[in-house]
């Protein structure tokens, strides 16, 4: 895998960098996740996305049609409309992960981030969970049958397609990190996105929220 494809400037806070290896990064040049969080929305939203993972893989990485899938849900080419990434940010001078997963279909995005924010810094169409709170796991999966429901009340799923496609959606958990090694039976997506956002799960395929170097001044420029 390569390490870094180029970088998409944000905000004067912050851009993001598409990581596809295990790097080591020092966590003062991430932005905070909570900052993170708060620019989240609309176009913004777009440059955290995998959209090209599939070109930055060696021709010796193969995959099976399962984690063609996976693949799928990370550059969100999936059928469903679903589609998920994860981001890295700062947070108590540590770095973090945050798994995100967006429903196209109905426009609203789940983020799960390291712990609480201010309620009311998140735009509308975010909803964030504190991977601390008691509730996580089940809200996850709650935002997701919450799109499936809809999805069948329109006959664009059943329930086998239902079942298909939370397994996609943890194809690609496996192919981001290293949750594929404990997955088991019955494990669902909350329980599985839920450890990376506390760093208790190694993640391999992310987009880094990096703090956006301010320009130097010129060397002879008067004080203010």
């Amino acid at each position: 895998m390569v390490a870094k494809t180029p970088s998409r400037q944000l905000s004067p806070n912050f851009s993001a960098v598409a990581v596809y290896d295990m790097d080591d990064h020092d966590s003062s040049a991430l932005a905070n996740f909570k900052r993170v969080v708060a620019q989240l929305s609309g176009e913004k939203k777009e440059a955290f996305f995998l959209k090209d993972m599939d070109q930055q893989l060696t021709d010796d990485y193969q995959y099976t049609p399962g984690a063609r899938a996976g693949l799928d849900i990370l550059m969100g080419k999936h059928p469903s409309g679903f589609r998920m990434t994860m981001i890295e940010a700062e947070h108590k001078g540590k770095t973090v992960y945050m798994p995100v997963i967006d429903d196209t279909l109905l426009n609203r995005t789940l983020v799960v981030g390291p712990a609480k924010i201010a309620e009311g810094s998140a735009a509308p169409d975010i909803q964030y969970i504190s991977a601390t709170s008691p509730n996580a796991v089940r809200s996850i999966n709650d935002f997701l049958a919450g799109g499936a429901y809809e999805r069948g009340v329109r006959e664009e799923l059943n329930s086998a397609s239902v079942q298909n496609l939370v397994e996609d959606i943890v194809r690609a958990i496996a192919v981001a990190s290293n949750v594929g090694r404990i997955v088991k039976k019955g494990s669902t997506v909350g329980s599985l996105l839920v450890p990376i956002a506390k760093g208790e799960t190694e993640v391999a395929a992310y987009s880094a929220a990096a703090k956006t170097k301010k320009p130097a001044a010129p060397k002879n420029a008067p004080r203010s």
